[in-house]
């Protein structure tokens, strides 16, 4: 519909047919599909507990506090579950030999428009890590934020635009794979990728006039 979005007649929990309109956003639905994908491909054996990397040459040198410099020393294996793999040097600098697969390609799309972010990126990583490994006492996060909305970030690049018309039989496809997903109603942002619109059993059964405004309000989108 409008070249933004899927509609499909839905049914819910001991209904015997669809009667519930259904809106998906294709971007959203597009997005959640490439971000679970995506998410899997950087992931070694695509589980949540390590990332795969890619070597630099040369190794790339970056100078963090003393304080940073102890943990990544202490806690060397939770760095390389995330990808990340260096050499101490001193007591406030590490060469940094591999990084997280994501973040190369991040780099490398960065590069070709003349930029570079691969060292606020790692220092904005570490930080980050850091400071949750210091809460947790040692137990650190599956997916720290930096890289999520690096991934995210990819997905979002690549999904269906609004304007991008779908066919009935590329819709059935992106809804498909979207009921295989592990969270199918959010976008890789967080927001809905759905929204029902109205109850046609409810309508339908609602054969006076519509008086007040608001009671049309109520059977469309519910209390």
């Amino acid at each position: 519909m409008d070249r933004k979005f899927i509609v499909t007649l839905a049914s819910v929990a001991g209904s015997k047919k669809p009667h519930v309109i259904v809106l998906f956003d294709q971007h959203a639905v597009h997005e959640r599909i490439r971000l679970e994908k995506l998410m899997k491909d950087y992931q070694i054996d695509g589980c949540n507990t390590h990332f795969r990397s890619t070597e630099i040459t040369p190794p790339l040198p970056l100078s963090l506090s003393a304080k940073e410099v102890r943990i990544l020393s202490s806690f060397e294996e939770e760095f390389g579950r995330l990808g990340l793999y260096y050499q101490l040097t001193n007591e406030t600098q590490i060469y940094v030999t591999k990084i997280p697969t994501c973040l190369k390609a991040r780099e490398s799309r960065e590069a070709s428009r003349g930029n570079t972010v691969v060292k606020s990126l790692l220092e904005a990583l570490i930080r980050e890590q850091v400071e949750v490994l210091l809460d947790t006492r040692g137990v650190g996060t599956r997916v720290p934020s930096v890289l999520q909305n690096i991934i995210s970030s990819e997905a979002c690049r690549g999904a269906v635009k609004f304007g991008h018309e779908l066919s009935v039989e590329e819709s059935r496809v992106l809804l498909k794979y979207l009921g295989q997903c592990e969270l199918p109603f959010q976008c890789a942002h967080g927001r809905p990728a759905l929204a029902p619109i109205a109850d046609l059993a409810i309508i339908d059964r609602d054969t006076a006039p519509v008086r007040d405004s608001s009671l049309l309000a109520s059977h469309v989108w519910g209390d």
